[in-house]
């Protein structure tokens, strides 16, 4: 309800938004009242903000905006229950049901109220929410364990968040996509890499590295890619040989040997080893967790802050479906071939 003085009762429509969510419905009740309603709650918000009230004229782009004498209203989140026992396959797409009067609302506001799930978004079902009940359909998850045994994602360009080099070393020109400048560092027992989130590996399927005119034998020898997981004690996981040339050189690791770490560098023993143009890895980033299981508390995140979910979920290798072959492979044009399916944990939900 909103009380006020001069609203415009004929040839207007009313428009009513609090926290970014436009009413559905306004009527003008007189030139002192108006009642507003959002079909999935009033949005919630931490802070005192100004609703704000509009007159658009009929037929017309007019807009009037009501001014409005310091009156604010907050709606605090209360979340009083989220789904309990939750387990889904590694694959997603299972209902998290969360309790709470006006998110629903909220959460048409992507792009500043979102729940995510082990850090990825749980997408808002609009269709099956209401007033007090926020759905959203879990992501899949990619962990170490996922990856290698469902191929869960496609392989990609991965980046990590933070460059890092030794001292001399413009590790930012190596990964910055050109290949015409390069890492100027002419020191011995030089290196630059690139690390990922707390928690998370480069799960990597290939490494290539652009070299410039310089001689090969800068590199041949001299010149390790290494990873480590806490920046300090670091693996060899190929040395450049002298079969390496100007241009791009490609190093592509099989399915069962991918390294995954989560701090990358080139490590060089010899002055020049570490004058690199340009680095690019190939992969996916995960969380490093080889388990068959994997437990996370959903978040939400709102008016610059998070609250997490009174409950966890769990993905569960027991609840992903592999499909590993198709029999016959294939049929008649004249069709009505039977096809059968085999796998681990197919659904007996055939529908």
């Amino acid at each position: 309800m909103i009380e006020g003085s001069n609203f415009p009762t004929t040839a207007y429509t009313g428009e009513v938004y609090y926290n970014n969510i436009q009413a559905d419905t306004v009527s003008i009740e007189s030139d002192s009242l108006i009642y507003a309603t959002f079909d999935f709650g009033v949005p919630i918000s931490e802070n005192e903000i100004y609703p704000l009230l509009q007159f658009a004229l009929d037929d017309s782009s007019v807009v009037h905006t009501a001014y409005n004498v310091n009156e604010t209203l907050s709606n605090p989140v209360v979340i009083t229950s989220s789904s309990s026992g939750l387990e889904c396959s590694f694959a997603g797409g299972c209902l998290l049901e969360i309790t709470s009067d006006g998110l629903s609302s909220s959460l048409f506001d992507e792009e500043n109220i979102y729940i995510t799930v082990c850090e990825n978004i749980c997408v808002f079902d609009e269709d099956l929410s209401t007033s007090s009940v926020a759905v959203c359909e879990m992501p899949m998850l990619k962990t170490t364990y996922s990856m290698t045994a469902y191929n869960m994602a496609e392989i990609g360009a991965v980046y990590g968040v933070e460059y890092f080099g030794s001292e001399g070393s413009e590790p930012e020109y190596a990964f910055n996509l050109e290949n015409l400048d390069r890492n100027e560092d002419w020191n011995a027992d030089c290196y630059f890499g690139t690390s990922f989130p707390e928690g998370y590996v480069g799960l990597l399927d290939e490494v290539k590295i652009y070299l410039g005119d310089l001689s090969k034998y800068y590199y041949a020898d001299n010149l390790i890619f290494q990873g480590s997981n806490d920046g300090e004690t670091y693996t060899d996981i190929l040395t450049l040989s002298r079969e390496i040339h100007e241009g791009w050189n490609y190093y592509d690791f099989a399915e069962d040997e991918m390294p995954a770490y989560r701090f990358y560098r080139f490590y060089g023993t010899e002055s020049g080893a570490c004058t690199v143009n340009e680095v690019h890895l190939f992969g996916v980033e995960v969380i490093k967790d080889d388990l068959s299981s994997h437990d996370c508390l959903p978040v939400l995140h709102h008016d610059g802050t998070t609250t997490d979910l009174p409950n966890s979920v769990t993905y569960q290798a027991t609840l992903t479906p592999l499909l590993t072959s198709i029999y016959p492979r294939f049929g008649t044009v004249r069709g009505g071939d039977e096809v059968t399916f085999y796998g681990e944990n197919l659904s007996e939900d055939y529908t």
